[in-house]
């Protein structure tokens, strides 16, 4: 019965990250109505199963949000703009809350490189010169959410 509980889990957890995905690449918006309930079911799942220890959980949400938010506020101070949204602070916060705070370090690497793969792939597709290319904003949603399903089905 504990496996089945854990696959549900994740297969709901999976589902939350991939209806993510699609959101953030439409609106370039990741809705406070899904990363929310996905950090408090992270947290409430880890309290139940124990699938991992529940302080884990707790770090992983708070490592997750506050590193995101201190890019933001980096990028923000050096170039005056905005770079990258809140929104991916609380997924990744949502992420952490349901694998801990062991795995985040590879999955920003992971999504770091599938954003960067993405971005060039678009690069060559549209054709743009660089110096137009460079303002274009590319949502980083989508790559959390592959890096993190990657890592579900080939690390846990």
């Amino acid at each position: 019965m504990e496996n089945f509980s854990l696959f549900a889990f994740f297969y709901f957890f999976s589902c939350c990250l991939l209806v993510l995905a699609f959101i953030d690449l439409k609106y370039q918006t990741l809705p406070n109505e899904i990363t929310y309930p996905l950090i408090g079911l992270g947290l409430a799942m880890n309290l139940w199963t124990e699938f991992i220890p529940i302080l884990d959980s707790v770090y992983g949400c708070l490592c997750g949000y506050l590193f995101i938010l201190a890019i933001e506020k980096l990028y923000f101070f050096i170039r005056n703009k905005h770079g990258i949204g809140r929104g991916d602070a609380k997924l990744l916060a949502g992420i952490g809350s349901w694998l801990g705070w062991h795995p985040l370090a590879l999955i920003l690497l992971l999504s770091c490189l599938l954003s960067l793969c993405g971005y060039f792939m678009l690069k060559v597709i549209t054709k743009k010169r660089f110096k137009d290319f460079f303002n274009q904003a590319v949502p980083f949603g989508p790559s959390l959410a592959c890096s993190s399903i990657l890592f579900i089905t080939y690390f846990k």
